[in-house]
This record gives C-alpha cells, structure tokens and sequence, in this order.
C-alpha cells in the first residue's frame, strides 16, 4: 500500500477539497493506493472488497473519493457514487467548463458520464462480492497480538512520518522544480532507525531494511 499526507486544494472536483467540510481549519487528505503484481490472480475481486469497504465509510460526515487518475471504472456503483460525494461543486465545475475549450481536457467516455451527465438514480451502498479465491490465510493470535504492538510501537513516530510524506508529497512530487528537494538522505536515515528499531523488538516478523533503501538512495 502506499500513502502519503496531501494538503489542501481549492480546486472544485480534487478529492482532497471535496472530502473536507467547509468550516474545517486542518485540511490535510490521506491518500491511500492499494497496490499490486501485474496479472495478480483475482486482483479485480480483491480491490473491489477493498472499495466497497471504504466507499461505505463516513469520516467526519464526508465520503472518501477516489483518485480521478487511479483504477476505479470498474467499480461497482462508482459513477453515482463520485457525484453523490462531489455534489454542488461537481455542478458547479460543469457549468464553468461545460462551454469553454477547457472540456476537451475532460473529456472521455468514463469522464462524460461522470462529470458531465446528471445522476440516474441514487447512488447506493456498493455491493462487496466475495472473493473467487478459496485460500485464505490461516489466523495466528500470536502473529495478531504482534502487529498490535508494532501499531502501539509505530505510533510514537506518528508526527515524523507525517512529515515526511507531506514534505515528500509537496515538495518532490508535486511541484519538484519550483522548491528546494529534501534532504531524502536525511529522511533515509530516520525511515531506517525505524525499522531497525521494529526489526530488533519483533527479528520473526524482520522488515529487510534494504528492500526500502532504493526508494530513499
């Protein structure tokens, strides 16, 4: 999975603008992408489980809403379901693009039917299909118990981790030739004290630091 913090965004139909209320002062987004191996065997299946999960989440009375640019087409109910979340605003940037050059830049099948074509119905909860796959990982209490205290364990890093992926998403991804880059062999060394540390206390769970490194060096 990978995740990174993202500050606000004034635009209409960003997800990190429309998932905040507006009389909200800290307006930071989580960006999760749930990731995998090209070909992976019931892979649509198993992001489906996942979308339907969150898509049935409320975090302080807003929606979450996918990544215009990620996976999500084939999701179930997801058309009326982005612009049940979008609302006002999806309306609103419709009309300020609906007869400008501008909508060509949005425009394609999935695009015109999401933006630009008004709800057919109410949108409602996604169905959760099960999984086609007949393997399961077996449940082990102590495996459980040990990630539990890897949580408590991670939990003391919280504020260090969140500034390193906002400074990383700020800075390096976003806009990575108008602001300084950070110092990414500084926050190497901070990302590697913090497995090291995890490594030490639980060595039958052991991270290899190194497969890490590649993405810091």
């Amino acid at each position: 999975m990978e995740v990174r913090w993202m500050a606000n965004s004034d635009c209409l139909i960003c997800p990190a603008h429309a998932v905040h209320k507006e009389n909200e002062t800290d307006k930071q987004t989580l960006y999760l992408e749930v990731v995998g191996l090209a070909g992976q065997e019931n892979w649509e299946d198993y992001s489906k489980e996942i979308a339907g999960e969150w898509m049935a989440m409320k975090i302080n009375g807003m929606a979450p809403l996918p990544h215009w640019a990620k996976q999500w087409s084939y999701l179930d109910g997801i058309d009326d379901y982005i612009k049940e979340g979008y609302g006002d605003n999806l309306k609103t940037f419709r009309k300020q693009v609906m007869k400008q050059p501008e909508r060509l830049l949005f425009s394609n099948a999935r695009l015109n039917k999401v933006i630009f074509q008004d709800s057919e119905k109410k949108s409602e909860k996604p169905k959760i299909k099960e999984s086609k796959s007949s393997v399961k990982a077996p449940v082990n209490d102590a495996i459980v118990n040990d990630s539990e205290m890897i949580f408590k364990d991670l939990e003391k890093h919280v504020e260090t981790w969140k500034t390193f992926f906002m400074t990383l998403g700020e800075q390096v991804w976003n806009v990575p030739f108008k602001v300084p880059k950070m110092d990414i062999q500084r926050e190497w060394k901070n990302t590697e004290a913090i497995l090291h540390e995890i490594n030490e206390k639980y060595p039958h769970l052991c991270t290899e630091e190194d497969l890490y490194k590649n993405l810091f060096t």
